[in-house]
């Protein structure tokens, strides 16, 4: 993967240790992840996107515990551990704007009439 010009990665929480982050900002990859970045991988890691489920879990439980079947929950998406070096302020406005219309629905994510 990283021989094939691969630079940029998203670690998904809990899909690697430290030491998995290390070798691939040692290997010049660049990181995108759910949590904050070790410090010793801070200069490779470009942002972390971050949402709160303890926010939707509250929203969700109250109306799932009284039968309320199919609820969508809205969540709460950010950026942090933003790297200016690697993602420019510009760069962050269109990720941030992206963000926006997927939580408002805009964007599909999950395709209706799967073959």
């Amino acid at each position: 993967m990283i021989h094939r010009s691969v630079e940029t990665v998203y670690v998904v929480p809990g899909a690697g240790d430290e030491d998995l982050l290390r070798y691939l900002a040692q290997s010049g990859v660049h990181l995108i992840g759910g949590e904050t970045p070790p410090e010793d991988v801070r200069g490779s890691w470009v942002a972390s996107f971050a949402f709160s489920s303890w926010e939707a879990f509250q929203q969700f439980w109250p109306r799932f515990a009284a039968g309320e079947d199919g609820q969508a929950v809205p969540v709460t998406l950010s950026l942090e551990d933003v790297n200016p070096g690697l993602l420019s302020p510009g760069r962050q406005r269109l990720v941030e704007e992206v963000m926006q219309n997927l939580l408002a629905g805009y964007i599909q994510t999950i395709s209706e009439s799967v073959p």
